[in-house]
């Protein structure tokens, strides 16, 4: 062998080796960007799949005490009209059920909603309990209907942060 022959046969293995050392680590750092960015997908996912789960439990109990609100309301209009026509009854004993849903209702919603919906529910609560309640007793139509637009302002006020809270656009 002669020596150019010895120093092209180095070049050649030289050269081999280096493409091999070059596709290695190429190989090497795509695999690792692969795995960072999977890792990256994966936890955006979860992530996503958290706010979701959150959002979705926040719509129940928003559901929940709208639906349990709108039976004492329910209730109420019905002691109103049992008291107009004079009817014998005990009107604690017939809200009672509504009453115990939609403290339980709006326990609930307590801990899952933000402040803003926290406290307009306790208004909301406070109108029917405080402004409602006592002119269904009385049977007073007039006073029934002026009250009973009053708590529907507060359920729509009520109504429309419970939306802002989830996220809904109108």
């Amino acid at each position: 062998m002669t020596d150019g022959s010895s120093t092209a046969a180095v070049l050649a293995l030289v050269g081999a080796l280096g493409g091999v050392l070059l596709t290695g680590a190429m190989s090497i750092g795509t695999a690792a960007l692969n795995q960072h960015w999977s890792e990256r997908s994966r936890s955006r996912a979860a992530d996503d799949a958290g706010v979701r789960a959150r959002r979705d439990e926040l719509r129940a109990a928003c559901h929940a005490y709208l639906v349990a609100a709108n039976r004492f309301f329910q209730a109420l209009e019905e002691v109103s009209r049992m008291t107009r026509r004079g009817e014998q009854f005990d009107p604690t004993e017939r809200t009672r059920p509504a009453v115990i849903a939609l403290q339980d209702a709006y326990l609930y919603l307590t801990i899952s909603a933000g402040a803003q919906v926290r406290e307009l529910a306790q208004a909301y609560n406070a109108s029917q309990f405080k402004d409602l309640e006592p002119v269904a007793y009385s049977g007073d139509r007039a006073a029934w209907d002026e009250q009973a637009k009053a708590v529907n302002r507060r359920r729509d006020e009520l109504r429309a942060a419970m939306r802002a809270d989830l996220g809904v656009e109108d």
